[in-house]
């Protein structure tokens, strides 16, 4: 019996060492397998290691972007806000340039209706003034007209006062020749010969009538330029004023020229 419990005994011992080695060899195939797998484990570090530091370097150049975009992303809101207030600004600055755009409007059409008025004005100043140049030259003329109406007064006055010393001479004297020879001297200084030299004593008294009557035209004619030139003086008076005082005088100024040219036509 004790034979048998040893032969059980290496039985089970060939068995436990059969079992054992296939264990061993099943350990082993497994452990060789480990050791490839972590072979391949540790290239999968590696690998996971390179990638990830790629990441980090990738996250790190992400987050620099991101900063950089978040900076430029304040810029633009902070430009955004400026720009809307500039907008705002433009807005009020369009309003004021409208406002006073419509105020300079209403301006030129107040200027432009000044202008007008005052373009009314200078017209009638010009035509004032040719009136008052036409008056100057009437008053000239007047001048002249009056200049040689008083030299013929004062040449009537010189042939009559020879003819009436003529004619108290002739009256004067009994001798005929003497009466003749003195009044044909006096008749060759004086300028009515012609009248005289067919007619004396009586007959030179129609004349002296004729030159007293002619005398009285010569000085109602001067008072007529006189009275003229007293219409002219009050004319220039009037248009000096006018350039001092324009709106005041213009009606009289008017009805004056017209009044002096209407009897200038008359004459």
């Amino acid at each position: 019996r004790a034979e048998q419990q040893r032969n059980e005994a290496l039985l089970n011992v060939e068995e436990l060492t059969r079992a054992f080695k296939k264990y061993k060899e099943e350990i082993t195939e497994k452990w060789e397998k480990v050791k490839a797998e972590e072979v391949v484990l540790g290239q999968c570090l590696i690998n996971c290691e390179k990638e990830k530091e790629m990441l980090n370097e990738k996250c790190i150049s992400y987050r620099k972007d991101l900063d950089i975009l978040e900076e430029q992303l304040r810029q633009l809101k902070e430009e955004n806000n400026s720009t809307k207030e500039e907008i705002k600004t433009l807005k009020a600055k369009n309003t004021e340039m409208i406002s006073m755009l419509s105020q300079s409007d209403q301006k030129i059409i107040k200027l432009e209706s000044e202008l007008s008025e005052k373009e009314i004005v200078l017209k009638e100043k010009n035509d004032l003034a040719s009136e008052n140049a036409e008056l100057r030259a009437l008053t000239a003329q007047q001048h002249n007209h009056l200049k040689l109406c008083h030299q013929e007064i004062e040449d009537s006055r010189e042939e009559l006062n020879i003819l009436e010393t003529i004619i108290s001479q002739l009256s004067s004297s009994t001798s005929e020749e003497f009466k003749w020879h003195h009044f044909k001297h006096q008749l060759l200084n004086s300028s009515t010969k012609e009248a005289l030299s067919e007619s004396c004593g009586e007959s030179s008294k129609p004349l002296i009538a004729d030159l007293s009557m002619k005398q009285s035209m010569k000085e109602a004619e001067i008072q007529k330029p006189h009275g003229n030139l007293t219409i002219c003086a009050a004319a220039k008076h009037l248009s000096n004023d006018n350039e001092e005082q324009e709106n005041s005088c213009l009606c009289g100024l008017e009805t004056e020229p017209v009044k002096l040219i209407r009897s200038r036509g008359g004459k």
